[in-house]
């Protein structure tokens, strides 16, 4: 875990930033992740409310359906529900995870659908450090 994170952390410095929040490999949550992202200095990890499946290509219907009950929570909150503090964390990928330059397009076509939706249920985008109160939104 330690050699995944520290390789990720160089591959992304070399971009010029440092990042300081993580989503763990595949959503592991080890005993020892907390302590392993510290010392490379991640100061959090991050987890998805939704995570439509989106690593193989498959029909964009079904991308939409599983993107779903995020539009579901916005209604409810437009209603007077509680809200999730810090909203929904949605965890697309690039491609397809056999490999590299995959086809995107379903991806693509379930986001065409849902942004506008999302923006007219006024929902905001955000990163996940403004959504922790780090920064710029």
């Amino acid at each position: 875990m330690h050699r995944l994170i520290l390789s990720s952390l160089v591959a992304i410095a070399a971009l010029g930033a440092a990042p300081a929040v993580m989503r763990p490999p595949f959503g592991f949550r080890g005993p020892f992740l907390d302590e392993v992202a510290r010392a490379s200095g991640i100061h959090d990890v991050v987890m998805w409310t939704t995570i439509p499946g989106d690593w193989w290509v498959q029909p964009p219907e079904r991308l939409i359906r599983r993107m779903s009950g995020i539009a579901a929570r916005a209604e409810k909150a437009r209603g007077g529900a509680p809200v999730r503090a810090g909203g929904d964390v949605l965890c697309l990928h690039d491609g397809d995870a056999r490999r590299l330059g995959g086809d995107r397009r379903h991806t693509l076509a379930a986001l065409e659908y849902w942004l506008p939706r999302w923006r007219d249920l006024g929902l905001e985008f955000v990163t996940i450090g403004s959504a922790a109160g780090e920064g710029p939104r």
